[in-house]
This record gives structure tokens, sequence and C-alpha cells, in this order.
């Protein structure tokens, strides 16, 4: 049936997307790409990448002039879980205000409000942090055509997701 029609949907979707992280990882770090290109796992850059990748540097563009941190792995923090680690596509912090970023090539709608992968990293920063800062946990999905919009951002300050976290 369409398993044997289709055998590496869903591998290819998986594959694209790496593709397209890469992508954005770069463009975030200034380096520029064209069609054609190839990622590092040897996916060629399409003309959709190419433009989720400009929907990404949207997204970040208030926060230009800021320092990132593009793919920085964040270890597990022993006084929160010794099994929680992960590497955020993008986080900055300043002015009280952490803003974590995390890339979606998908179609599927992906929410931003009280989104765990998001939580998870933002704990794991905060509790690197001089102070509790204001969080925005930032959701950039290009091809989510739902009406909710390329960039979703839940804002909400640290100490009201202490029962998240906990």
């Amino acid at each position: 049936g369409m398993i044997a029609a289709y055998p590496s949907c869903d591998s290819d979707a998986s594959e694209e997307g790496t593709a397209a992280h890469w992508l954005c990882a770069e463009r975030a770090n200034g380096v520029l790409h064209q069609v054609g290109d190839r990622a590092p796992n040897g996916v060629l850059v399409d003309h959709e990448m190419l433009a989720a990748s400009e929907v990404w540097m949207q997204a970040l563009r208030p926060l230009l002039g800021q320092e990132w941190h593009v793919e920085a792995r964040l270890d597990a923090d022993p006084a929160f879980s010794p099994h929680v680690w992960g590497t955020p596509d993008l986080w900055t912090f300043a002015n009280g205000i952490l803003d974590v970023f995390d890339f979606k090539f998908g179609h599927g709608h992906v929410d931003e409000y009280e989104n765990w992968q998001l939580l998870a990293y933002a704990r794991l920063i905060v509790g690197k942090l001089p102070v509790e800062p204001l969080l925005r946990l930032h959701i950039v999905q290009p091809r989510c055509f739902d009406g909710s919009g390329p960039h979703r951002v839940w804002t909400v300050p640290a100490r009201e997701v202490r029962a998240h976290f906990n």
C-alpha cells in the first residue's frame, strides 16, 4: 500500500528539516547560502528552505546586536534533572529578557504556549542567569498555514513557570 509506495517519506521530511535547521543556523551566524548548495547531510538547499530561513531572520531581526547563542548545547543541570539537556536553535539574554527560539520546518502547528521543549531550554538557561528573567519563547514555523502566523511568541515571567519547571 502507501508505505510501499512511499518508503522514505518520514525520513525525507526529517532530512529536509535537518537541512533547513542547518541553513537557519548558518544564516544566524552570518553565512549566506543559495539554492543548490548542499547541507552537511547531503540535502540540497531549495527555494522553500531559503524562504524559510528568511522568515527565521525576520524573527531574529529585533534582537540584532545582542549576543546570539546558535545551536549551543545546554548540559543537564543536576539540581534540576540529570536527564534534561538540549540544543536550542538560538537563545539570547539582554535587559532582563531571555529569548529562546525553536525553528520548525514541518507543516503541523507547534504551539508556543506551555511548549515543553522551550520550557526545558529556558530552565537550563535561567539556572545560569544572574536574575530571574522575563521569558519570550518563540516558535518560528514558516510552513504552518493554519492562520496562526509563522512566528509565535509566548511571553511569561520565569517566576510564573516555576511549577512547570518543577
